[in-house]
């Protein structure tokens, strides 16, 4: 719970109040941008434990995996997180609530992401969910606080709002491949259904994400979905029929996309 007073900020955690100026979160959430930056930096830089991040999920043969350019999408990410950065130092104080309604879930997420870079190099695919889940979470909490109020400035829906849909959307991918990639090291055998049925089922349900916030007119977060399953199409370019069904998703999710523009504009 969070209870403001001029230029206070306090928030309720485990029974206690938490005093925090309203300066310090903006200078908390740049120091942790910052520190996640430089730890994925690091992770195919050095890289930890010897292999980079590429290398590890090419170790798997499983069906919903992008292929190695749509990863790119991170720094699409970071550019938008970063003017997000920018923007809450330099915002009206009329309009700067984001950062409160944003409150230290972002600082949750970035450490969430590095902590789980770590554990990806060293393959406790196990932990990498658990963790993936955290990051999840906490941008689905940003994302509903952003929302949870309308907003008239468009600086703030493409600085603020529009970064974090394309993050959450990312996220919602990457979560359904990690998992994947998990099942595949402990030997999961599916329940006897084929690779192809459970890759139907896996675009199913990431369309009936891409569907929900298609009717929130998210266009961000729709085309996230078209990117990521043209990518897992291209992926499986080798085996036609894995192909074939990835890109008759990118297919219907661009045609969300479309519902989401034309929600947007109403």
């Amino acid at each position: 719970m969070r209870v403001r007073q001029p230029g206070i900020l306090f928030v309720f955690n485990t029974g206690h109040f938490i005093m925090i100026s309203r300066a310090t979160l903006p200078v908390l959430n740049t120091v942790i941008l910052i520190v996640t930056l430089i730890s994925n930096y690091l992770s195919n830089a050095l890289p930890y434990n010897g292999i980079t991040t590429g290398e590890i999920s090419d170790k798997w043969a499983v069906l919903f995996k992008p292929a190695g350019y749509v990863f790119a999408i991170w720094g699409v990410i970071y550019l938008g997180l970063l003017a997000f950065i920018i923007y809450q130092f330099i915002a009206e104080k009329k309009e700067n609530d984001f950062v409160e309604r944003i409150g230290f879930w972002f600082i949750v997420n970035g450490i969430a992401n590095s902590i789980w870079l770590v554990v990806w190099h060293y393959e406790i695919y196990w932990l990498t969910v658990l963790i993936m889940l955290v990051i999840l979470y906490s941008l689905v909490q940003i994302y509903t606080r952003l929302n949870s109020t309308a907003t008239e400035s468009n600086t703030e829906r493409f600085l603020v709002r529009t970064p974090f849909s394309i993050y959450l959307a990312w996220i919602c991918v990457a979560t359904i491949a990690n998992l994947t990639i998990f099942l595949e090291s402990v030997g999961w055998g599916g329940f006897g259904i084929s690779d192809l049925i459970w890759l139907v089922v896996v675009l199913l349900a990431g369309l009936y994400i891409c569907w929900q916030f298609a009717m929130r007119g998210d266009i961000a977060f729709t085309l996230v979905f078209v990117w990521a399953f043209a990518g897992v199409a291209v992926q499986n370019a080798a085996l036609p029929d894995a192909a074939n069904i990835a890109w008759g998703a990118t297919v219907v999710a661009g045609l969300l996309a479309a519902l989401a523009g034309s929600r947007a504009l109403r």
